[in-house]
């Protein structure tokens, strides 16, 4: 598999020479070297391994090795970037050849647009419904003063974080209205080619009741009744000449999970002995502080612990420091200031996760991330894959993006003031770090770092493929690798009415946080930054869907799957992915 294409090395190099030459402490370091040659009187092969060994005792090999990983990788907001000129010449996401696109994949090519045009539609519904204006009139200094006193909490988090807080004074809708913009059933609608004509079943299909076992009843509703014309789609047509990775390919990929590998999810809770061996493995971990070695450490999981400090250096943020709490804070003031029709979309979000058993503890705490993360408007350009369009005249965007058969957005059109169009289950992908981390702050840092890299490609229809894939082709690498294992148990949902990625998209597009326990999800998750790929996701969900393959096949109606599919709640990670792969 190619991947997608990066910048060129030589401007990675000329970014990487300009960064150290203004560092401080590295010009001490070459007159240090530049004293110890002439004392020494080295020449030739003895002058670089005095060097080497003069960086590797002063720190800053590990440091130049760690700035060359996250230059080369393109980490999003890293502390090795931070508040450098540098940062402002990456290139965070390569651009896409819509042109190129049209020729070599039409039918998502005509998806995107429909899809840009759909959120166009929901935006105006929604302002109508709602009673509101897209953006609201930004306070005063005297209205925002007056509206703190009533609160009467100090940090700007709690202030917007309590839910009905009279700092947001968000419309009261009906229970029955829904709010979403963008959700899975619409992408699974559009992908399918079926967006333009069963958008009226939308509503009825997100107030459907919840589903018996689900850990979160909010999610996965809308599997309840799907549209009839599904019933005639196997795989989606949009994916069909998008290219996916083969079974061999898959196993090379990974290999590190192989049944002969000790794995944290599996092997420490049968040898008490493995997990205190693979904790001082990660404390030394830490010490040493490399961005490939504890990516590398990931791919066997992290103990719980010291999971934070893993992910922190896997994804070059190094510790906490009070600029990032700075940040959010001026986030959270920034939505005192002014509200957005998008925050009446949080809400309900926010809403859905926190009445759940395992997040109800982090509701202020959650609200507040997801609210100052859309105020973030750094997050678009740091984004691995290009984001959707977020204009305030969708409309002309629209008209402009179909006649030119580019699917950008067209230059000169106002923009909705917001980092992204939230889709369905943002908050659902903040809500487990509420476990790793004791304050907002810690949380809205590490969840905008894996959304830039990981979550913003749930979400779009973009051709970004392996070995780190975006949506379509981690839900196409689900139709063709179930069809490869388990071809029955394809025919047998299809015949019931129903494509294969109805079952497989919820569980995609939420990282499994609303169907698995917190501590199986951030075991998955440590996979995912171990490979940096999104792969883990559709494997776990053939596995999911072949382990169940003999109550799936006494099924009788699609119904009957969706409801034996909603709770797998007491399913384990890292044995499904082993044995989905090397067990087949």
């Amino acid at each position: 598999m190619n991947d997608t294409p990066g910048p060129h090395e030589g401007k990675l190099l000329s970014i990487l020479w300009d960064f150290l030459a203004d560092k401080p402490e590295l010009a001490v370091l070459k007159g240090a070297v530049k004293t110890g040659i002439v004392e020494a009187e080295l020449s030739g092969a003895q002058i670089k391994d005095f060097i080497m060994k003069a960086m590797e005792t002063s720190g800053h090999a590990a440091f130049i090795r760690n700035m060359s990983f996250v230059l080369h990788e393109r980490l999003a907001f890293s502390a090795y970037l931070a508040s450098s000129p540098q940062e402002a010449e990456l290139d965070f996401h390569d651009k896409e050849d819509w042109q190129l696109l049209g020729s070599k994949h039409p039918q998502l090519l005509e998806a995107r647009c429909q899809l840009i045009s759909y959120m166009a539609q929901r935006t105006r519904e929604l302002q109508l419904l709602a009673d509101w204006p897209l953006v609201r009139p930004r306070r005063s200094a005297l209205q925002l003063e007056a509206l703190r006193r009533t609160v009467g909490t100090c940090d700007p988090w709690e202030q917007i974080g309590e839910r009905g807080s009279v700092l947001l004074e968000l419309p009261q809708l009906p229970g029955l209205v829904r709010r979403e913009v963008l959700g899975p059933m619409e992408l699974l609608l559009v992908m399918a080619g079926q967006l333009d004509k069963d958008v009226e079943v939308l509503s009825q299909a997100s107030t459907a009741g919840g589903l018996r076992g689900s850990p979160l009843p909010g999610y996965g509703s809308c599997w309840a009744r799907l549209p009839r014309s599904l019933g005639m789609v196997t795989f989606l047509p949009a994916l069909r000449t998008l290219k996916v990775p083969t079974l061999d390919w898959l196993r090379s990929f990974f290999a590190d999970l192989r049944p002969q590998q000790r794995h944290v999810g599996l092997d420490d809770r049968q040898q008490p002995w493995f997990k205190e061996v693979k904790v001082a493995a990660g404390r030394a971990l830490i010490q040493e502080n490399s961005i490939p070695l504890c990516r590398s450490f990931l791919r066997f999981g992290a103990p719980h612990g010291l999971r934070a400090k893993i992910w922190e250096c896997t994804l070059g943020l190094g510790k906490l420091q009070p600029e990032d709490t700075a940040v959010f804070a001026a986030l959270c003031t920034d939505v005192q200031t002014q509200q957005t029709l998008m925050d009446v979309c949080l809400e309900e979000d926010v809403q859905a996760v926190v009445d759940s058993e395992h997040f109800f503890l982090f509701e202020e705490m959650l609200r507040s991330v997801v609210l100052a993360f859309l105020r973030d408007m750094r997050v678009p350009r740091h984004c691995s894959v290009e984001p959707h369009p977020r204009p305030v005249d969708l409309a002309a965007a629209v008209a402009t993006s179909v006649a030119s058969s580019t699917g950008r957005q067209p230059a000169g059109t106002p923009y909705l003031p917001t980092s992204i169009v939230p889709g369905r289950g943002l908050a659902l992908l903040a809500a487990p770090l509420c476990y790793m981390y004791s304050s907002p702050d810690a949380v809205y840092r590490m969840f905008r770092a894996m959304y830039c890299r990981y979550w913003c490609k749930l979400y779009t229809l973009s051709t970004c493929s392996s070995p780190s894939p975006a949506l379509p082709t981690l839900i196409k690498t689900f139709e063709t690798l179930l069809q490869e294992l388990d071809p029955e148990v394809v025919a047998h949902i299809h015949g019931l009415g129903m494509p294969v990625a109805s079952i497989a998209l919820p569980w995609i597009c939420g990282a499994f946080v609303a169907q698995l326990p917190v501590e199986e999800v951030l075991l998955l998750w440590d996979r995912v930054l171990g490979l940096d790929s999104l792969l883990p996701l559709p494997l776990l969900a053939v596995a999911v869907v072949c382990f169940r393959r003999q109550v799936i096949l006494s099924c009788q109606s699609g119904q009957e799957v969706v409801e034996t599919m909603s709770d797998i709640t007491q399913l384990k990670t890292v044995p499904l992915l082993q044995a989905v792969l090397f067990q087949a």
